[in-house]
């Protein structure tokens, strides 16, 4: 954790290590990102509609976000995730009650 950085431009999300200074990544499909507090997860748009919580290594899509919802920021814990839905509202949702009702479901994504 903290040994990578995300740089996002017009041609996508380059990802960077800090130990070496060296690009080590391209994801060219995406706008934006920002790792989950914890590192292992990262929170990925495609565009203004399509956007979810993915792998951080893999990149592999762990939880797909609503159509039209955003993740903007993560509180420092990973609890809270502000969004943005339809660029008109902003709600932040409690990750653990989320979580609580997808396992619910069977829709948990790993730990």
């Amino acid at each position: 954790m903290g040994s990578e950085l995300a740089i996002s431009s017009l041609k996508g999300i380059e990802i960077w290590s800090t130990a070496r200074w060296e690009r080590v990544g391209t994801l060219a499909n995406f706008v934006s990102m920002f790792y989950a507090p914890d590192g292992r997860a990262c929170w990925l748009a495609r565009d203004s509609r399509t956007a979810g919580l993915y792998d951080a290594r893999t990149f592999d899509l762990l939880l797909p976000l609503p159509v039209g919802t955003l993740p903007l920021a993560a509180s420092p814990d990973g609890r809270f995730l502000a969004v943005s839905v339809e660029a008109r509202r902003l709600q932040v949702w409690d990750l653990s009650e989320v979580r609580a009702l997808l396992a619910g479901l069977g829709l948990d994504w790993p730990r």
